[in-house]
């Protein structure tokens, strides 16, 4: 079966969730005081900030290189992702889905462009990504990097 679209994504795939704090005060610029929120703010680590700004960039560039694509895709498709690391660790493979899934989708708020110019795929619920088949854990050391390749689901 070959593949509708293949993006890289430079890098070690970051945990979304576990790189998630929030927090309900903030630090005036000028005075360098605490102030408390009305609303808790949500925020993300420095390092899943740094490989989204790279998932996105993959993404744009793999949107380039597929004119005879319409995007956003709305048809059912199977997402097939490798995440190769550089270290041995232990990782569960769901947790790794639901930041790409993001970037993809085009729900990546870490960067301030439009989400038109990166989104891939229209949603990330069953009503398009009907499965995961062939997802894994692997190991490269020298070239860590998360391959994605969108499928055409088939009954």
């Amino acid at each position: 079966m070959n593949e509708i679209i293949k993006i890289v994504i430079p890098g070690n795939a970051i945990v979304k969730k576990n790189s998630k704090k929030t927090s309900l005060y903030r630090k005036d610029k000028r005075s360098g005081r605490i102030i408390p929120l009305s609303k808790p703010v949500t925020y993300y680590s420095k390092q899943y900030n740094e490989w989204s700004k790279g998932a996105v960039q993959a993404c744009a560039i793999a949107k380039t290189k597929h004119p005879e694509i319409i995007f956003p895709i709305t048809s059912r498709i199977i997402l097939k992702m490798l995440f190769f690391f550089n270290k041995n660790m232990r990782i569960d493979l769901s947790n790794l889905y639901e930041g790409v899934q993001d970037v993809i989708t085009g729900n990546c708020h870490s960067v301030s462009i439009p989400n038109s110019i990166y989104k891939i795929l229209e949603d990330d619920s069953v009503r398009f990504i009907m499965g995961h088949d062939g997802s894994r854990f692997l190991l490269d050391y020298k070239n860590p990097h998360t391959e994605i390749y969108l499928y055409p689901y088939i009954l």
